[in-house]
């Protein structure tokens, strides 16, 4: 808007003060103190246009930062899904698995009893015949007893003793 009469073209987004067309024409202090109010409105008008201008931009960084997060959280549900479904189909191979160490750990102890049963028995069962080294029946100890007893006459009093 120009001024009429004025002090030239004031920018545009400014107020102006058109005092020629005033009926009865304000004193010039009037004029003054209304050119002084119309300029601190037109600095509170830049400020609030700055204002908005910076609310703006930190409402698209906002925006952004918001749509990131989106993202992310899209991302953790899809991520969260695939954790339950792969839980929920291992679930029931966990039980079996379970289940199969249960039967695994008895038969280990049925086992470990057995062989701790078996070691007591061969301890319990050794023969010594005083006399004879060590290892002289080879692989087949009865046979060899066998043999032996009977070429030996049994008329002759050996003592048998009982190896632990």
């Amino acid at each position: 808007m120009g001024q009429k009469g004025g002090a030239g073209p004031q920018p545009q987004g400014h107020l102006s003060v058109d005092t020629t067309d005033c009926p009865g024409k304000e004193s010039t202090a009037d004029t003054a103190a209304l050119v002084r109010t119309y300029t601190k409105l037109d600095k509170i008008l830049e400020a609030i246009a700055d204002t908005g201008i910076d609310l703006h931009a930190s409402i698209d960084a906002i925006a952004t930062k918001l749509g990131l997060l989106r993202d992310d959280q899209h991302e953790l549900a899809d991520r969260v899904m695939h954790t339950e479904n792969e839980i929920t189909e291992l679930r029931p191979m966990i039980t079996d698995l379970v289940g199969q160490v249960r039967s695994l750990t008895t038969k280990v102890q049925e086992l470990e009893a057995r062989a701790e049963n078996s070691e007591g028995r061969s301890r319990l069962n050794h023969l010594s015949i005083v006399g004879f080294p060590e290892g002289t029946e080879c692989a087949d100890p009865v046979n060899f007893f066998d043999a032996w007893l009977r070429q030996v006459h049994l008329k002759m009093n050996k003592t048998k003793q009982r190896a632990y």
